[in-house]
């Protein structure tokens, strides 16, 4: 799921997308926190590594899409530290 995620991220920053297509990248982020919750912290931290290397690009996203997954993994940071 985060590889698509990151494959997701990657094509929204080099090709805009329709509404449903930035719509699928978040819900699929959302899916990704849902089961790190039930993980260990060594796995937690394995994966988000990988996903904050797609922030460089949120910023660039249309619809709120940036602001809505940094907002969510913060969310999701404080209530696992």
């Amino acid at each position: 799921m985060v590889y698509f995620y990151e494959e997701g991220i990657d094509s929204l920053s080099s090709y805009d997308g329709l509404e449903s297509y930035y719509d699928a990248v978040t819900n699929m982020f959302d899916k990704i926190l849902e089961i790190l919750e039930a993980q260990s912290e060594k796995v937690i931290i394995k994966y988000l590594i990988r996903i904050k290397k797609t922030f460089d690009v949120l910023g660039h996203l249309g619809y709120g899409t940036g602001d809505y997954i940094l907002g969510e993994l913060q969310d999701f940071e404080n209530k696992n530290n």
